[in-house]
């Protein structure tokens, strides 16, 4: 046989897989997350036209996979940042040392603020195959409410020292993405106003009487909140060694001055123990209850004894997390502790946080080590410096 008619025979042998069709494939089942925008309406427009798959040994080319779908279009500058590791260096070069040791420091020797991310590392993904991919489901249920997707912007305070409008901002980003956001009740009238006002919970440290218990919650309700979120962890202001070094003064912050020139008036001291509020007990949630009906949801537990009376007490959800590291040194990160404080509260309850996390896997493992509660991811500690906001704006969050 000469070599014309060996080039017509026809070779029914399997397509061998290049790595461009690997590529290829794994692009389109990510693109078919319903994280990004648009993606749920081009995918079933994608399944109700195409027909099924062909098998693996089929010769048949793969028809109807989806298209590739990209996140929305920004600046060069704000997206040049390919995770979230990056956008902390270029936070560090942009602002005030003063300011970027204020955000980043831990309690003490920020041993803890350590542990919060080191813990992400003993937790490794145990991956099932052959699974059809093409719908996945973020959805969860929290408080009562279906959300597209379990990702709660947790709150932030100082936040003026990088912009000039930080939380109206981020509410307006929180709408925009899906995201609940998580604080103060001062700036949502005006978003709400506007029609921009997100899904979102009052954030508080605590209140020393009825009375201003009662007046915060108004407050929430009277701002559209549709929960309160309190944090136990607070009585005291850590101990902040970078920043008491710097001699880092509070007046500093409304009017981003970090000049040194001055002697401290307000500043933070070696020794200086600071009052927020001291006499927080489990008599604030009968306080809260009497004054309000919104959902009251515990931040600041890392304990299963804790997660329990939080539950007795009338948590409808239950935050596991130590304040970023920033309140006391030497604690557990909250993903050691996470597991512990499930087992005896978190089936009873509607949803709790987490540690926040800078990498998808992290989150992935942070829910899979909660399972088979429902459950909820907190981004804010230790997680957003300077970041894409929905809204198109760009914004340097600190650390909580």
């Amino acid at each position: 046989m000469d070599e014309t008619s060996r080039t017509n025979i026809p070779d029914h042998s399997p397509r061998r897989a290049t790595r461009r069709d690997a590529l290829r494939r794994f692009a389109s089942f990510t693109g078919a997350s319903p994280l990004f925008q648009g993606s749920t309406d081009a995918l079933q427009e994608t399944q109700t036209t195409a027909p099924e798959e062909p098998g693996y040994l089929s010769q048949e080319p793969l028809r109807g996979r989806p298209q590739i779908i990209r996140p929305p279009e920004y600046s060069d500058e704000i997206m040049a940042p390919v995770n979230l590791h990056d956008f902390e260096g270029l936070a560090k070069a942009k602002i005030s040392p003063m300011a970027y040791d204020y955000i980043a420091a831990g309690a003490a020797d920020e041993l803890t603020m350590r542990a919060n991310s080191e813990a992400f590392d003993n937790y490794w993904i145990r991956r099932r195959a052959m699974t059809d991919v093409r719908q996945i489901d973020t959805s969860i249920e929290l408080l009562g409410e279906r959300r597209e997707h379990p990702i709660l912007l947790g709150p932030a305070g100082a936040m003026h020292m990088l912009h000039e409008d930080p939380y109206s901002t981020i509410a307006r980003a929180a709408k925009n993405s899906g995201a609940i956001y998580v604080g103060g009740p001062g700036n949502m009238a005006e978003v709400t106003q506007a029609g921009e006002a997100p899904t979102w919970w009052g954030s508080t440290l605590g209140s020393p009487t009825p009375e201003t218990a009662a007046t915060f919650a108004k407050s929430v309700e009277d701002g559209g909140g549709s929960a309160i979120c309190v944090s136990v962890d607070y009585p005291y202001t850590g101990a902040r060694d970078r920043v008491i070094r710097n001699e880092f003064d509070l007046d500093m912050i409304p009017e981003r001055n970090y000049s040194t020139s001055e002697p401290p008036t307000n500043g933070f001291q070696s020794g200086m123990i600071q009052a927020y509020v001291p006499n927080m007990t489990w008599r604030y949630m009968d306080w809260m209850h009497a004054a309000t009906d919104l959902p009251i949801v515990v931040k600041g537990i890392i304990t299963a004894e804790d997660a329990h009376l939080s539950v007795e007490n009338g948590a409808q959800a239950v935050v596991v997390s130590n304040h970023g590291g920033r309140t006391l040194d030497g604690m557990r990160g909250t993903m050691e502790v996470l597991p512990g404080c499930g087992c005896r509260a978190c089936a009873r309850l509607s949803g709790r946080g987490s540690a926040s996390w800078r990498r998808c896997t992290e989150g992935f493992g942070t829910r899979c080590a909660r399972r088979p509660y429902r459950t909820a991811l907190y981004v804010g500690i230790r997680c957003l410096w300077s970041g894409r906001c929905a809204t198109g704006h760009r914004i340097t969050a600190r650390r909580t």
